[in-house]
């Protein structure tokens, strides 16, 4: 049936009536759809092709084996597909499956309490995947944190980022084409603060910015764009209640805010688009007391508005913008919903002058709302609409409806899912997924008559990963596969300027650090995909460990205090005297964090408040040592390095009590009890990256089998290659079996970057020459290497 201004067609002998005092009255026969079209030129209606599934995972098995329920859905170079979902149990969970949907892995993550809510997963030109969801309490079912965290195409976390914030809303992820992550999101700060935050490849936060309208305004973030050039992000928010659009345009190098608009426009600002010049937005906009799909365009370079275009449906009573996408052509296409006694499927094209291009309603005879859920324009201007609408499944059950409509409008064909669809994605070649409904529902469909050349998928082994320099690493690519067809080239980058090719072959590291190996496979027909994986290379140890007690005695010959930093000879085990406390004012208090730094100052923390040289320095402060003599006779003179309550350590608890410092000159810690602050809770076993006043996890002592309660981390040193020097409370026993008492210092070499969760070897450090502290708790590690 075609409907213009609220008349009918008969259709294959089943009548389909107009609305009446805003009910349906309908018998749904052979065509599925009513499409509506305006504007322009008018398009003559005609049969959709309805779709049949290529391949379907997950769904209809919730439980042990499901995935919990879907945020959204991405694919990468290669055509691999992902979903975000929660909860499995109660963890936040990416399932990734092949071109042909064959299942590739399953990893997630844990809360520390309540469950997880999946709400993106974008995919890295690496193959990675970057996902984020939210934090539910499981007693007030509120939202208390944020969750993003970075697979490798193989699965592996890459790393973790826990952002606690009181009533957080994730607006929107995207990737970079450098890898880097950018954030968007709200969380209750002075009323409701918008939040955008960038991380590197390795999880580093680079940059944050804060909207903040005032104290009563309730700011909520909703999407985010970056620009062709990534020159440029756009973020998208508005005030609740207040009909107010904010939107704003920042420096993606630097996070410097070009310009901020905040108008009146309607509601609510929902999606953001950016093309070379204008900034898109689309939303509710309201003229009078009527709400519209409005769309608006902003100067890029100055923020001036251009123009705006207010829509609705000729028999709708109002309409509403939900999301947004530029076309290969430049054109912009909004989807989201008409009123017309119940809401429907609204699509309207937008010429770069503001102009309507074409409009179209899709009802699908439902008694009910039907509200699209996404929208994105293919490569060949194909536009798809994906979200639940009709008609019923048997027993009532709303499906799930993907349409697709040429570049002027024409509805070119349907597919249908089980379940209600959530967001929706296309595959190199062409293809269309789309995920929702229980246990992240994927329906994949070829919408066109051949399919084009399939990616092939790259994947890296390399033996050993970690090791001592010079280091011998055999890489090995015949894991590697081409959906449709063969791999006829290996091209590989070693990251330390060198490259190889071939199937396998082997590289020598030299020199210590951290490497990031490349592969680059191409098949048979010219495509190609990359993957990337980290080679830790070691340096030799130096034979000098520096250690402090956290009580007195003598060991070696040297009689030593609580405040004092002995070194040992790892070679000889010959003990002396580094910092005598008790020289320069530290005798009433125990020193119970230090680390050496390359230039020979000392960085320290004591375990309780204490007055040096007429400054007051708290237990939850960095104090620096300058010193002018070292050993029996300590001389010098003392600085504060960071002051804890800048981070938000400010109860009795948040004593730092291990200090330790990266060969990247990043800043690390960990205190006696648990850490609040910084946006950031971390347990006395973790060590923690303080950025600015942002923290984040550097090494999660739980994951690596710090758990008892006298594992917490007590000394910390970082070496030149990385390797993570500590000491514990009570000794310790790692998950790869290593051991050893309080007198100890273990070694832990990452298996991955920050947040390190597993150790690809460990150690002890020193461990004759240490013996002779077997009965002592050492609550200070450095230089070890």
């Amino acid at each position: 049936m075609l409907r213009i201004a609220g008349f009918e067609m008969r259709v294959s002998g089943r009548t389909v009536t107009k609305r009446d005092g805003g009910k349906h009255h309908r018998r749904v026969g052979a065509i599925l759809v009513t499409l509506l079209l305006f504007g322009p030129a008018a398009v003559p209606a005609f049969a959709a092709t309805t779709l049949t599934p290529l391949w379907t995972a997950g769904g209809l098995n919730a439980g042990t084996t499901g995935a919990g329920h879907p945020g959204t859905i991405a694919s990468d170079a290669s055509g691999n597909v992902a979903v975000v979902s929660g909860p499995f149990g109660r963890d936040l969970a990416v399932t990734s499956y092949t071109p042909g949907g064959s299942f590739r892995w399953r990893s997630s993550v844990s809360p520390s309490a309540g469950t997880f809510a999946g709400d993106w997963v974008v995919a890295a030109p690496n193959g990675d995947f970057v996902a984020v969801g939210h934090n539910v309490g499981s007693t007030s079912g509120n939202p208390i944190a944020i969750t993003m965290v970075r697979y490798s195409p193989a699965g592996t976390l890459l790393w973790r980022v826990d952002l606690a914030r009181t009533l957080p809303n994730v607006a929107r992820l995207l990737v970079d084409s450098a890898g880097n992550a950018y954030l968007a999101f709200s969380s209750v700060g002075d009323g409701q603060d918008i939040q955008l935050h960038k991380y590197d490849p390795l999880g580093v936060l680079l940059w944050s910015q804060v909207i903040s309208t005032g104290f009563f305004a309730n700011d909520i973030a909703t999407s985010l764009a970056l620009s062709p050039d990534e020159a440029d992000v756009a973020l998208t928010g508005d005030i609740a209640g207040g009909a107010s659009w904010i939107t704003a345009l920042y420096d993606t190098s630097t996070g410097t805010r070009r310009w901020l608009v905040n108008a009146p426009e309607g509601i609510a600002a929902r999606d953001v688009v950016v093309d070379s010049g204008r900034v898109y937005v689309a939303g509710v906009g309201n003229v009078g007391i009527t709400g519209y799909l409005t769309a608006i365009a902003y100067d890029r370079s100055t923020g001036a508005r251009l123009w705006r275009t207010d829509k609705k449906a000729a028999d709708a009573t109002g309409a509403a913008g939900l999301r947004m996408d530029l076309s290969p052509d430049g054109s912009l296409v909004v989807t989201g919903h008409a009123i017309r006694g119940f809401a429907d499927w609204y699509t309207v094209a937008f010429e770069t002058t503001g102009a309507v291009r074409w409009e179209a309603i899709r009802d699908g005879g439902l008694n009910t709302d039907e509200i699209p859920r996404g929208v994105l324009v293919m490569a060949d201007g194909t536009t798809v609409v994906t979200g639940p609408g009709g008609p019923n499944l048997p027993g009532g059950f709303i499906p799930g409806v993907t349409a697709g409509y040429s570049p002027n409008g024409t509805l070119l064909w349907e597919a249908f899912s089980l379940l209600a669809t959530t967001w929706a994605t296309e595959l190199p070649n062409g293809d269309v997924c789309a995920t929702g409904g229980y246990d992240a529902l994927i329906n994949c469909w070829r919408v066109s008559g051949a399919p084009g050349n399939l990616v092939p998928t790259a994947v890296i082994s390399a033996t050993p990963a970690t090791g001592n320099a010079p280091l011998t690493v055999a890489f090995n690519g015949t894991g590697s596969s081409d959906p449709d067809g063969t791999i006829s080239s290996w091209s590989w980058t070693f990251g330390d300027g060198t490259s190889g090719a071939g199937a396998t072959t082997s590289h020598v590291y030299s020199t210590a650090g951290s490497f990031i190996a490349g592969l680059t496979v191409t098949d048979n027909d010219g495509a190609s995909s990359t993957t990337t994986m980290p080679i830790f290379v070691n340096a030799l140890q130096t034979t000098t460990v520096l250690v402090s007690s956290s009580t007195g005695g003598t060991v070696g010959g040297v009689r030593f205090a609580d405040e004092d930093i002995l070194s040992v000879d790892a070679s000889t085990g010959v003990w002396a005297m580094y910092f005598d406390g008790s020289d320069v004012g530290l005798g009433s208090v125990d020193l119970d964090a230090a680390e050496r730094l390359a230039d020979g100052r000392i960085l320290l923390s004591t375990d309780s408040p204490v007055v040096l040289g007429g400054v007051s320095y708290d237990d939850s402060d960095i104090i620096s040592f300058t010193a002018s003599s070292t050993g029996s006779t300590t001389a010098g003179s003392f600085s504060l390095y960071l002051s804890g309550s800048s981070i938000g350590l400010t109860t009795s608890a948040e004593n730092v009590d291990a200090i330790a410092i990266t060969p990247q000159g990043e800043l690390l810690l960990s205190t006696l009890g648990r850490l609040v602050g910084g946006g950031l809770v971390a347990e006395d076993e973790d060590l923690v990256t303080v950025t600015g006043t942002t923290l984040s996890v550097y090494l999660d002592g739980s994951a690596i089998g710090l758990g008892a309660n006298t594992e917490n981390i007590w000394g910390a040193s970082i070496t030149s290659d990385s390797r993570i020097d500590f000491s514990t409370q009570g000794g310790f026993t790692l998950n790869t079996g290593l051991s050893g008492g309080s007198g100890a210092v273990g070694q832990c070499v990452p298996a991955t970057p920050a947040p390190v969760t597993s150790c690809s070897t460990s150690s002890l450090v020193a461990a004759s020459a240490l013996s002779g502290f077997a009965s002592e708790v050492i609550d200070a590690v450095s230089g070890s290497g």
